[in-house]
């Protein structure tokens, strides 16, 4: 991973961590794993987080859901004021950013780690990422007559699952991510049948 210019110490750490818990999770990296990447001794990252692993994982995956709150909202302002074309500024903002992986998350890494700490990071995930999706879909029926079914907050889980399936099947096809969603999101909006 690249150094940035004027990045801390800490900083720096806090990037590696990222990148490493994004691509593999809570419990299959180690703070060895880190110290490598960092080319720095282990007990150097004590240093910056005392508590150890876990409190950098907390710090890494609170700054990462802040900055999708962030983009999301920044997004959502700058789109035209219909679901459809702010369901789409979503999804490009989340593809163009490393993966959050939310089942992963919530199935496996949530559970490695402190009561308290598996709340809090919860808590800031409804907060900045479910949230301002939630809140287009109840923006949409309440000024384009959406189909309310009460679930604004289920169909705004779906969607952030769908976009984060859409981060896994670039592998696996030739299509463009962002054409991807879009298909997705018009199956959403209107429907599988014929139209």
């Amino acid at each position: 991973m690249p150094r940035q210019e004027n990045e801390s110490p800490r900083d720096r750490v806090v990037a590696v961590a990222e990148h490493l818990f994004s691509d593999r999770g809570y419990k299959a990296v180690t703070l060895r794993d880190i110290a490598d990447d960092l080319g720095i001794r282990q007990a150097s990252l004590y240093h910056h987080f005392p508590k150890g692993k876990e409190e950098l994982f907390v710090e890494v995956t609170e700054r990462a859901m802040k900055r999708h709150a962030v983009g999301m909202r920044t997004t959502i302002a700058e789109a035209p004021e219909n679901a459809e074309c702010q369901l789409k500024a979503i999804a490009r903002w989340m593809l163009s950013q490393p993966p959050i992986d939310m089942a992963r998350m919530v199935r496996s890494d949530m559970v490695e780690i402190e009561e308290a700490q598996r709340h809090r990071l919860m808590q800031t995930a409804l907060r900045s990422l479910i949230l301002p999706i939630e809140g287009v879909f109840d923006r949409g029926i309440e000024r384009e007559h959406l189909k309310s079914m009460g679930h604004s907050r289920l169909l705004a889980s779906s969607f952030l699952s769908i976009i984060e399936a859409i981060q896994v099947s670039v592998r696996f096809s030739s299509r463009r991510p962002e054409d991807m969603a879009d298909e997705m999101i018009d199956i959403l909006m209107n429907g599988l049948r014929p139209r």
